[in-house]
């Protein structure tokens, strides 16, 4: 028999123990005495910290017996002298105090009567980790029963040291703050507070005005009037035009007005130029397909790009034969430079500009920064070298699990070591969560906050550098409830709240997460609700796009419930804390019982909207869509293809995309379809003219938050 509890790591040892040691009693009728169980395994405990557990000591005989207990080992005995009546037993407690690290063992033994077999005795000890110091308006401890450190925030009012914002602060909700009079700017278009490192920060709240009821007047916030709407521009178009008539604002008023022969007529694309209104009718040629401006092929390899290009337009990516380049392009597909990075093999997870570094995170385990000028590399680190333990040191190995960049050249990694105990019962498996900020350009460290029994999951920062880290439990990377730590660009633990969801995006001053959520990124307050309605699962996989009119949510659907596969491609438009307002854009039917590749690239904020590709709509067929912020499609312009194939090619596009000054373009690669097994053809970039689109001047359109626009200028 074994008495546990918590753990089963001694198991096995126990079970070992007790094959050395069968049970034996005391000969004679006088006496027989027996511990029941004769093992007691401790959960694992931490130095300093003592646990106890209890076996019985029984007498099997019918005389009295009068015994003294040894105990050898980091254990300790209550009681040491024993009258055990006949036919009865005592209860021998025993307590586990460890003052060293690893497995230990020990026993309690009958002293005179070795016949006896003694009660085995075995625990883990760990040492207690340090937790990150806590912020003067917190305490920090480390509990040993639930194996993680503690966060208290000291109560509200709790005098705090002085500030950047004034001589002396008081805590609310476990941040310093300084009085509210003391950043108070009496702009009601902002929101104002403290922050110890930064100072009085002013975040832009005039997203939160409300929307007007009329299309001729938008939302405005100044610090005279606050919230109020003023009037559109003469001739804004407020409701339906033909060669007609056309709705238009004059003077805040939607009007119609008649059109006169030549005017301009239909929205114009990048596929297609407006018409012009002749005898009433709106005289326009067709769309065109979209005409390519150059593409990349390199002869057998893999093309892994994520929409990474600089202000001027150069664009950058990974290709991979065997080996991994990292390679950047001009705007007019000329290379900048092809540099050798690592016999590797690419994940598609990370991509992005920080700094003057091209950083690019490469399998296994290591992210690697390049210079933006000319591709030489610059540094490249895997989770040991960032822990700060020589590469490949026994018992440790690690995952990079998130990176983002700051606009101030500083590169945050989140990164999940596992350790690795051995025990007499086996390997004893933990987990450390560290995040790690890293200058861009050499790859030395900043600052680091790190935490056991915790896994990170994504960091996202602001347009201020500050980051906001998604972690879970050690053990379960997918539990609830999770946790939002706030850190300020220093590196200073601003606020800490569970969450049911993980952050993704920041905007405005809120932090929204994968569930709609939004938290105030100055004290992780409840801003907007989660989605009231259930959204498909799809959604969740896609950053949102946002921008200063609300937010985009977009994914591609396959409906099977017919004989055909019908293609849409779904938007939800968001712009307030209750409106929520969804569509559909159907993008057409596939031919029966043909294979359909169905993807979308990642899309692009445009001032009007999003730019995506989808398809494709029908075999041969692929589109760049638009779509408004009301939901509805903009424009449709076929991609053409890049060679001459039978009816039975598909063309897959997939990954990222890049719009820049009036050029949009994505990885592709041909496939054809033998009897129905793909054989992969040479994958490209191609790059296309798109008259007319250009990236939203403000907004958030990274897919990791790894571009810290928030809402400034890009």
């Amino acid at each position: 028999m074994v008495a546990k509890v918590g753990q089963t790591g001694w198991l096995v040892l126990g079970v070992l123990l007790l094959g050395a040691c069968g049970e034996e009693r005391v000969g004679g009728a006088a006496a027989e005495l027996a511990f029941v169980p004769q093992t007691l395994l401790f959960d694992d405990t931490y130095l300093g910290n003592e646990r106890n557990l209890t076996a019985m000591l029984e007498n099997r005989g019918r005389a009295p017996a009068d015994v003294r207990l040894s105990i050898e080992g980091p254990f300790w005995l209550v009681e040491q002298v024993l009258r055990v009546s006949g036919g009865a037993s005592l209860p021998v407690q025993v307590g586990f105090r460890p003052s060293q690290e690893g497995a230990l063992s020990g026993a309690v033994s009958l002293e005179g009567l070795g016949e006896v077999a003694p009660l085995v005795l075995g625990g883990v000890a760990r040492a207690v980790p340090v937790c990150a110091p806590a912020s003067e308006c917190n305490a920090v401890h480390f509990d040993t029963e639930k194996g993680e450190c503690v966060t208290t925030p000291l109560p509200d009012g709790t005098v705090c040291s002085a500030t950047a914002c004034g001589p002396q602060g008081q805590c609310f909700a476990g941040t310093c703050k300084a009085p509210p009079a003391a950043c108070d700017d009496g702009n009601p278009c902002t929101t104002d507070a403290c922050m110890p490192e930064e100072g009085c920060v002013h975040l832009d709240a005039s997203a939160e005005c409300p929307q007007p009821a009329d299309a001729c007047h938008v939302p405005a916030c100044d610090a005279a009037q606050g919230c109020h709407f003023v009037e559109v521009a003469d001739g804004t178009a407020c409701g339906k035009a033909d060669c007609y008539t056309a709705d238009i604002c004059i003077s805040g008023a939607c009007k119609p007005v008649p059109v006169p022969e030549g005017a301009a007529c239909g929205e114009p694309s990048p596929c297609r130029a407006r018409g012009v209104c002749h005898a009433q009718v709106c005289e326009r040629a067709p769309a065109a397909p979209l005409v390519e401006a150059w593409s990349y092929a390199p002869p057998f390899s893999t093309l892994h790009f994520e929409g990474v290009a600089d202000g001027t337009g150069n664009l950058y990516l990974l290709e991979e034969a065997f080996n991994c380049w990292a390679v950047s392009l001009t705007p007019q597909g000329l290379v900048r430079f092809r540099t050798f990075v690592s016999t590797c093999f690419a994940r598609r997870n990370v991509q992005l500009l920080a700094g003057n570094a091209y950083v690019m995170t490469l399998a296994p385990d290591n992210v690697t920064a390049v210079s933006q000028f000319d591709g030489r590399i610059l540094w490249s680190k895997g989770p040991q070298e960032l822990w700060g333990k020589p590469r490949g040191e026994q018992g440790v190995s690690g995952d990079i699990q998130s990176v983002a960049a700051g606009s101030n050249g500083t590169l945050w990694v989140a990164v999940n070591i596992e350790k690795e105990t051995w025990t007499p019962s086996g390997y004893v498996r933990h987990h450390d969560m560290l995040l790690v900020a890293l200058d861009a350009n050499t790859g030395e460290e900043k600052w680091s906050h790190h935490e056991a029994g915790r896994v990170a999951r994504r960091v996202v920062l602001d347009s201020a550098n500050r980051g906001y880290l998604t972690t879970a439990p050690d053990g379960d990377f997918n539990a609830t409830p999770l946790r939002i730590d706030a850190f300020s660009s220093g590196g200073h633990l601003r606020w800490s709240v569970p969450t049911a969801s993980e952050g993704r995006a920041v905007f405005n001053g809120q932090l929204e997460l994968t569930d709609g959520q939004h938290l105030s990124t100055l004290d992780g307050a409840a801003r907007w609700p989660a989605f009231s309605q259930q959204l498909s699962p799809e959604q969740g996989d896609f950053s949102p796009l946002m921008f200063s009119k609300g937010e985009f949510r977009y994914f591609s659907d396959v409906d099977t419930s017919g004989p055909n596969l019908l293609n849409t491609l779904n938007v939800t438009f968001r712009s307030g804390p209750m409106s929520l307002s969804t569509s559909s854009v159907r993008l057409g039917s596939s031919f029966e019982n043909i294979p359909v590749t169905w993807v979308m690239t990642t899309p692009s904020l445009t001032d009007r909207g999003i730019a995506v590709s989808s398809g494709p709509a029908a075999p041969n067929d692929d589109w760049l869509r638009g779509v408004n912020t009301d939901g509805k499609e903009a424009f449709s312009c076929q991609i053409p293809r890049s060679s001459s194939t039978d009816s039975f090619s598909l063309w897959r596009m997939g990954g990222g995309a890049v719009l820049t000054d009036e050029l949009w373009g994505a990885a592709v690669d041909d496939d054809v379809c033998d009897r129905c097994f793909r054989v992969p053809g040479s994958p490209a970039l191609r790059v296309f003219h798109v008259p007319g689109l250009r990236a939203a001047t403000r907004g958030w359109n990274a897919q990791q938050g790894s571009m810290s626009r928030d809402n400034r200028e890009q």
